[in-house]
């Protein structure tokens, strides 16, 4: 299984967790440039992780915005 072993993606597989939580908190209140920035800022955070660890982190916020769309919509 290729995702079980150890990545060596040269970073230190450390992520900031107060930030990623920031911008989670923050998430709903962003506008869409904002998001954007946002998730540029997760790449840059996640970097040092595996790609499968990136990938949900994105799938994360991916949902986080359409939750805030939906809710959006609703009012």
């Amino acid at each position: 299984m290729p995702d079980s072993r150890i990545a060596n993606n040269g970073g230190s597989g450390r992520v900031d967790q107060a930030r990623l939580r920031k911008l989670a908190e923050g998430w709903g209140r962003m506008n869409a440039r904002e998001r954007a920035q946002a998730m540029q800022e997760v790449d840059d955070l996640t970097r040092g992780l595996s790609l499968a660890h990136q990938e949900a982190f994105r799938e994360y916020f991916r949902r986080i915005a359409e939750d805030a769309a939906r809710r959006q919509q609703l009012r």
